[in-house]
C-alpha cells in the first residue's frame, strides 16, 4: 500500500510547484499557503484518527478511508483550473494520509514484537521510498512525454493512488476490539520518558521543514553551476524544464538512497539502540543543511546524504515512540506524537521561509542545523536515563 501510495504522491510532488506557478500563474506565496494548509490539515488529522483507532479497537477503516481519499485527491489536482481549487484537492489528499498515518503505524506496531519495531518501520520506510523512487523517475518521463501539459500526468497519479486503495482491502486488523467502548476524554497514559521524547523530536521538527525549499536551493544551485543549461542542450527542453528535470533527478537520489539505506538502519537501530542510530541521523542532517546554506556545488551529493538522513531518522523516531506507549493506546500516542510535530514544521516552515526571503539560504539552512544540535545535546542527558528507550 505505501508503496504504490509514495508512486502517486511523488510522481507529482516535483512538478507542483511548476504547475501553480507558471500553468496556474500562482504567486510563490500561493505555493506556501496551499502547503501550509495542507500539513496543517494532515497533522491535526493526526491525533483525531490514532485516538479514534484506540477507541474503536480497529486500525483498518481509517486506513481504507484515508488511501480512498488520497487516490481522489490527486486528479483532482489536475482538473483544478486556479491555484485556490488546488488547495482544495491538496487538502483532500493530506487529510487522507493524517487520517491513515497513525491508524497505519499503530498497526504496524501491533503486528511486531516491541524488539522488532527499528525493522519493522524502517522496511516500512524503504517501500515508502521505492515508490517515491518510481514516483519521480515517473515525474520525469511526464515532463519529456506531457511538456507543457502537465495536467495529465496529475490524471495518471490516479491509477497507482488506486492501487494503493485496492491493496487496503487485504489488510486485517490485529487488536481485538476493546469488550466496552473507551470514553472519548480518556487520558493518555505515558510518562515523562514520552513527553521529553516530544520534546526533543519537536525542536528536530521544527529545523525538518518541507523539501519545497530544499528543491527551492537546488534550482538555485543548478541555474547558477549551469547544469540547466547543459540539461537542455542535451534532451532539447527549455532552460525552465531542463532545470526541472534535474530538480527531479536529485529528489530521485534521495528517494533511491533512502530506500537502500532504510531497512538497514532499521535492523541497525534494534540491534545497536535506537538513540544511537538518531544521533548518528542527527548529525547527518547537520551536515547536509550546512552543506544546502554554504555550497555553492555538490547537489547530487547532498541529495543522496539527505535520503540517509530520512532512511535513519523516520523510522527510528516511530520505534521510539511506539515502544513507549501502552499497546492499547499506541495510536493516540503516535497521534498525538505526530500532531506537535507537525505544528512544529508549520511554525518551521514559516520561520524558514522568513529567513530565507530576507537573509538567504545560509542563514535559513543554518539556523536549522543549529536548532538540530541544540535538539541532539538536549537528548544527550535524557538518553543516559533508566527509561532511555536506547534498545
Amino acid at each position: 500500500m505505501s508503496f504504490w501510495a509514495d508512486v502517486s504522491s511523488e510522481s507529482i510532488y516535483p512538478l507542483l510547484p511548476l504547475f501553480v506557478t507558471v500553468v496556474l500563474g500562482g504567486a510563490p506565496w500561493a505555493l506556501g499557503l496551499i502547503e501550509g494548509v495542507s500539513d496543517a490539515i494532515a497533522q491535526l488529522s493526526k491525533a483525531w484518527s490514532g485516538a479514534a483507532s484506540d477507541r474503536v479497537g480497529k486500525r483498518r477503516p481509517f486506513v481504507v478511508l484515508g488511501y480512498f481519499m488520497s487516490s481522489l485527491g490527486k486528479p483532482l489536482i489536475g482538473l483544478a483550473g486556479s491555484w485556490p481549487l488546488v488547495m482544495v484537492a491538496r487538502n483532500l489528499d493530506r487529510l487522507g494520509k493524517g487520517i491513515r498515518g497513525t491508524a497505519r503505524d499503530a498497526l504496524l506496531a501491533d503486528m511486531v514484537d516491541k524488539k522488532d519495531l527499528g525493522r519493522a518501520f524502517g522496511l516500512h520506510r524503504m517501500l515508502d521510498n521505492a515508490g517515491a523512487f518510481v514516483g519521480s523517475i515517473l515525474a520525469i518521463v511526464a515532463v519529456f512525454i506531457f511538456k507543457d501539459d502537465l495536467r495529465k500526468a496529475f490524471l495518471w497519479a490516479f491509477i497507482p493512488g488506486l492501487i494503493a486503495m485496492g491493496l487496503t482491502m487485504s489488510v486485517r486488523d490485529r487488536q481485538v476490539a476493546p469488550k466496552e467502548p473507551k470514553p472519548k476524554g480518556e487520558k493518555l497514559r505515558v510518562g515523562g520518558e514520552y513527553w521529553g521524547l516530544v520534546g526533543v523530536m519537536c525542536l528536530i521538527s521544527l529545523a525538518n521543514t518541507s523539501d519545497t525549499f530544499l528543491l527551492l536551493r537546488t534550482t538555485q544551485m543548478i541555474n547558477q553551476s549551469g547544469t540547466a543549461k547543459t540539461f537542455s542542450s542535451t534532451f532539447g527542453l527549455n532552460l525552465t524544464l531542463a532545470g526541472l528535470v534535474a530538480t527531479i533527478l536529485c529528489y530521485i537520489l534521495a528517494s533511491l538512497s533512502s530506500t537502500i539505506f532504510a531497512y538497514p538502519a532499521g535492523l541497525l537501530a534494534d540491534r545497536w539502540g535506537r538513540t544511537k542510530v538518531l544521533f548518528v541521523a542527527l548529525a547527518v542532517f547537520i551536515a547536509c543543511y550546512a552543506g544546502f546554506g554554504f555550497l555553492a556545488g555538490g547537489f547530487f551529493v547532498l541529495w543522496a546524504v539527505y535520503g540517509c538522513f530520512n532512511a535513519l531518522f523516520d523510522g527510528t523516531q516511530k520505534a521510539l515512540v511506539a515502544q513507549l506507549a501502552p499497546p492499547d493506546q499506541r495510536g493516540a500516542a503516535l497521534g498525538v506524537f505526530g500532531t506537535i510535530s507537525g505544528i512544529a514544521v508549520i511554525v518551521g516552515n514559516l520561520m524558514t521561509g522568513l529567513l530565507y526571503s530576507s537573509f538567504g539560504p545560509a542563514v535559513a539552512f543554518g539556523t536549522s542545523a543549529a536548532i538540530v544540535l541544540v535538539a541532539g545535546l538536549a537528548y544527550v542527558p535524557m538518553s543516559r536515563r533508566k527509561w532511555a528507550p536506547s534498545n
